[in-house]
């Protein structure tokens, strides 16, 4: 704001003040007080727009708050409906669990029998190794006993070979068959 210039006029008690002086001193006061009213109307105005584009921010916010709960309302709602329906699917559940629950009792005694049942076959079961030491075992016994019966055969060859009965040629073919071969 300007300062005035009434200093400039006499307002002292003892001079004489003309109209003159008294129109200039009010015209000067109009002219301060216009100048101090236009400062404060424009302060007033700018505090008005910085306040106005507050509120449309706030406004703006709090319709952006307003469609963010109607939306969490929706889904809260669905939310509600798909709980109840795993509601009503738990209490199925947990009658289900409850007959197999009891199914379960039943499989739990079977299945004692059937280890006991298991336990008597696993001590009467031969074992790999058992059985491989039998079957060495047989084999040899197998192969003392061919050889035997090859050393018999041997002997009825060679007497029908002297009694003239098989060749030479003969014996000697029937020697050379396996599984114990002689030339």
């Amino acid at each position: 704001m300007k300062k005035s210039n009434l200093s400039s006029v006499a307002l002292a008690k003892d001079e004489n003040i003309t109209k003159q002086d008294l129109a200039q001193a009010m015209g000067e006061l109009k002219n301060y007080t216009d100048n101090g009213f236009k400062d404060i109307l424009q302060a007033i105005n700018q505090f008005s727009s910085h306040m106005d584009n507050r509120f449309d921010d706030l406004e703006g916010r709090v319709g952006y708050l307003e469609q963010e709960f109607t939306d969490f309302k929706q889904e809260f709602g669905g939310f509600k409906q798909e709980f109840g329906g795993f509601k009503q699917e738990f209490g199925g559940f947990k009658q289900e669990f409850g007959g197999f629950k009891q199914e379960f009792g039943g499989f739990k005694q079977e299945f004692g029998g059937f280890k006991q049942e298991f336990n008597q076959f696993k001590t009467s079961v031969v074992t790999k190794d058992y059985l491989d030491e039998k079957l060495t075992d047989l084999r040899g016994d197998l192969i003392i006993m061919i050889r035997k019966e090859d050393n018999k055969l041997l002997q009825v060859v060679e007497k029908l070979e002297k009694k003239k009965i098989f060749s030479l040629q003969d014996s000697k073919n029937i020697m050379a068959m396996e599984p114990f071969a002689k030339t």
